[in-house]
C-alpha cells in the first residue's frame, strides 16, 4: 500500500484508508472454500473459529480499548494455496460505493488498474477493521474471512452465461498488504468486479422520499419519509424490473446453487440496454452455496423444471423488502401481488406447475380468481401425464 493509504492508528472506519486517490499493490490470491451458512452444517468452524476474548455475545459491540491492529495482526485472514501464477496490478481507487457507515463491513469503491482510467471496475475490500468488533458472536476478523469466502465462491460458481448479464462480471479474488507503521505488514482481501452503470433500486426508492445523492446525510431519517409514487419510473417499468429479479434469483439457484438470502432493493441494478432491460443481483456476502437444484433433479431422474415463482413466492406476495417499489394498495390486498404472479407466470413452460397440495393452500384465492390458476390445469396445458409432478 501506497505512503497515502498507511495509517499509524488501528482506529477502525477511517475514511482515508480507502479513500479516493489510495494507491494499493494487489495480487491474486486463491480463496478460501465458501463458510457454511447454516450453524448446523457439519463443516461449521472446521475453516475458521471465532476468536473468544474478542467475541461479545451480545452483538454489534464496540470496544474503544481494544487493539484490533494487534488482534489483525495476530489472527490473519485465512491462507490458501498460492495461485499457479500470481499476477499483479496497481489499484487506484476513485470513489467509495454503498450506503454502510464506516466500519460496518466490507468497503465497496470503484478504481481503475495500472493508471488506465478509462476502465473503471468496482472492488470489494473485506478489511476486518472496517468491520464490527463483533456481531452474532464472531469477531471482525472471521466476518472478513466469511464474506470473503462466500462472494468470491459465489462468483466462481457463476456459470460465465450469468456473468455480464444478471449479475457483474467477475475479474477475480485479489490480496494487498497495508503497512501498520512500526507495527508490520498485514494483508487484506478483496475482489474486483464489473462497475455495472445503472439505477440501484433503493437510490430511485430513496429519491422519490425527497432525498439528494448518494451520498445520503442521515439516511435513517430519509427512509421514515413517505414515498412519492409521481418520482418512481412508471408502474409498468417497476413490474418489469421486479419481474426480472425473481426469474433472476430462481436462475441463481437452480443453475448456480447459490442462494442469496438477501434480495432487496440496495442489491438491485438495472438499466436499458438496447430495447432490452438488465436487471442485475449484486451483494453476495451472505449466500448459502450448496449443490445446484437442478443437478439435485438429475440425480433423481425428476423433471428438470425449477420451482415456479407462483409457488416461490405465494406467502409474501405482499413484497415486503420491495413495499415501496410495488403498487401501493399490494400491501394492503395480498391477492393483488398473487394475481399479478399468476398472471405473469401461469402456464410457463419454463418453471414447473405446483404441487397438489397448492389447491389447499390458495384455495380462498381460487375460490375468488376461480379454477384457471389450479395446478391441474397448468399440467393440462402442458400436457403431463400424472397429477401429481414429478
Amino acid at each position: 500500500m501506497r505512503e497515502t493509504s498507511q495509517r499509524n492508528q488501528g482506529e477502525r472506519g477511517t475514511p482515508k484508508r480507502y479513500g479516493p486517490g489510495v494507491q494499493l499493490d494487489i495480487q491474486t490470491h486463491v480463496p478460501p472454500p465458501p463458510f457454511p451458512y447454516y450453524r448446523n452444517d457439519k463443516d461449521w468452524g472446521k475453516l475458521r473459529q471465532p476468536i473468544r476474548e474478542v467475541v461479545d455475545d451480545s452483538d454489534d459491540s464496540d470496544e474503544p480499548s481494544l487493539d484490533r491492529v494487534a488482534i489483525a495482526l495476530s489472527a490473519p485472514p485465512l491462507e490458501t494455496a498460492p495461485p499457479p501464477e500470481i499476477e499483479r496490478h496497481q489499484l487506484t481507487i476513485v470513489k467509495k460505493l454503498g450506503y454502510r457507515q464506516e466500519g460496518r463491513g466490507a468497503v465497496v469503491v470503484t478504481c481503475h488498474l495500472d493508471g488506465d482510467a478509462s476502465r473503471v471496475l468496482v472492488a470489494k475490500i473485506y478489511d476486518g477493521l472496517e468491520y464490527p468488533v463483533a456481531s452474532y458472536g464472531y469477531d471482525f476478523m472471521y466476518l472478513a474471512d466469511r464474506d470473503y469466502s462466500r462472494e468470491a465462491g459465489a462468483y466462481r460458481a457463476f456459470p460465465q452465461s450469468f456473468q455480464g448479464s444478471i449479475v457483474p462480471r467477475y475479474f477475480g479474488s485479489w490480496t494487498f498488504p497495508v503497512e501498520e507503521i512500526g507495527r508490520g505488514v498485514r494483508w487484506v482481501r478483496m475482489i474486483l468486479v464489473e462497475h455495472v452503470d445503472g439505477q440501484c433500486v433503493f437510490d430511485l426508492i430513496l429519491r422519490a422520499k425527497g432525498a439528494t445523492g448518494p451520498p445520503y446525510k442521515d439516511i435513517r431519517k430519509i427512509l421514515e419519509q413517505p414515498v412519492d409514487y409521481a418520482l418512481l419510473p412508471p408502474e409498468s417499468e417497476r413490474l418489469e424490473v421486479l419481474a426480472a429479479v425473481i426469474e433472476n434469483d430462481i436462475k441463481l439457484s437452480w443453475f448456480a446453487g447459490v442462494v442469496h438470502h438477501d434480495i432487496a432493493p440496495r442489491n438491485v441494478l438495472y438499466r436499458r440496454e438496447d430495447s432490452t432491460l438488465r436487471v442485475v443481483i449484486i451483494d453476495f456476502n451472505d449466500v448459502e452455496i450448496r449443490t445446484p437444484r437442478l443437478v439435485e433433479k438429475q440425480r433423481r431422474g425428476e423433471r428438470l423444471l425449477p420451482l415456479s415463482p407462483i409457488e416461490r413466492y405465494w406467502a409474501g406476495s405482499n413484497f415486503s423488502e420491495f413495499a415501496e417499489w410495488v403498487p401501493p394498495d399490494w400491501d394492503s390486498d395480498r391477492d393483488l401481488g398473487r394475481l399479478w404472479l399468476c398472471e405473469r407466470w401461469w402456464g410457463s413452460p419454463c418453471y414447473r406447475p405446483p404441487y397438489d397440495d397448492f389447491d389447499d393452500y390458495a384455495a380462498e384465492f381460487l375460490e375468488k380468481y376461480g379454477d384457471r390458476y389450479s395446478p391441474d390445469a397448468w399440467r393440462k396445458k402442458l400436457g403431463f401425464p400424472n397429477r401429481r409432478f414429478g
